[in-house]
């Protein structure tokens, strides 16, 4: 029987780290270029630009945050990487709402562009994240296992990407 936290083959999961600063920086650029959208939108749409800009704001902003809950540059095993990504998650889908509620019954702004800007940059944000992250995690298990003499099969080495 294999004890808590430890994988049943008996073997331990490789730890690694995932670079925090392309991490930050894809969820940031991906939130100013999802503020940019929206305000361009929301000009042509709602006749006011700050909303979208505003929206996509309250997102990104929620998006870094995540990120930081997530703690990049920590080494943790796989299973835990996992783990955090999903809790970071959830702590952002609870908070983008109530702040962006907060926003949009404290100030006069128009609510269906600011609530569909802070819904399109939240989905940008977590898209741009997530295949960051998914493709951190997948090259260093595949770096592990070629490191350990654990065959990987063809196309699934880091090196068989140009």
């Amino acid at each position: 029987m294999s004890g808590a936290g430890r994988p049943s083959g008996g073997g331990v999961e490789p730890r690694f780290a995932v670079s925090a600063g392309p991490l930050y920086g894809i969820v940031l650029a991906a939130a100013m270029v999802s503020a940019v959208g929206a305000s361009w939108a929301t000009d042509r749409w709602a006749g006011d630009a700050s909303a979208g800009a505003l929206g996509a704001a309250v997102a990104g902003a929620t998006g870094l945050l995540g990120v930081v809950i997530l703690r990049p540059g920590k080494a943790r095993e796989a299973s835990m990487w996992m783990t955090m990504w999903l809790a970071a998650t959830v702590l952002r889908l609870l908070l983008t709402p109530l702040v962006a509620g907060s926003l949009y019954f404290a100030l006069p702004l128009p609510g269906r562009a600011f609530l569909l800007s802070v819904a399109g940059a939240y989905l940008v944000c977590l898209l741009a994240e997530t295949l960051w992250l998914a493709r951190s995690v997948h090259d260093a298990l595949a770096r592990a296992a070629m490191s350990s003499g654990a065959s990987t099969p063809a196309g699934d080495r880091p090196s068989d990407r140009a």
